[in-house]
């Protein structure tokens, strides 16, 4: 975002974006699905349930994280192999 001319300075851009990610982590473990342009997520919980509790057992049940790629980030995903990026980029 520098590189491209922003106004912004790189600790504040650091910090929403930090916050942005607080807030979706916040918002996926009280039971919201999180849609953006690059990906779809949820959490699920695996595992039996018995219908007289209806509780999460750690031991009987499994919490998983669920992430789609939108058409988006498949395109982008395709350029980069395209283009010879690493399957993982770093972002400070």
């Amino acid at each position: 975002m520098i590189a491209e001319g922003s106004e912004y300075h790189k600790e504040s851009i650091i910090d929403i974006l930090n916050r942005c990610d607080r807030i979706k982590m916040e918002k996926l473990a009280e039971g919201y699905k999180i849609n953006t342009e690059l990906f779809q997520s949820h959490l699920s919980v695996k595992g039996h349930f018995n219908a007289s509790s209806g509780s999460v057992d750690p031991d009987e049940h499994q919490v998983k994280l669920k992430f789609l790629a939108t058409k988006r980030m498949r395109e982008l995903r395709k350029f980069k192999n395209l283009m010879g990026y690493p399957g993982k980029i770093n972002i400070p």
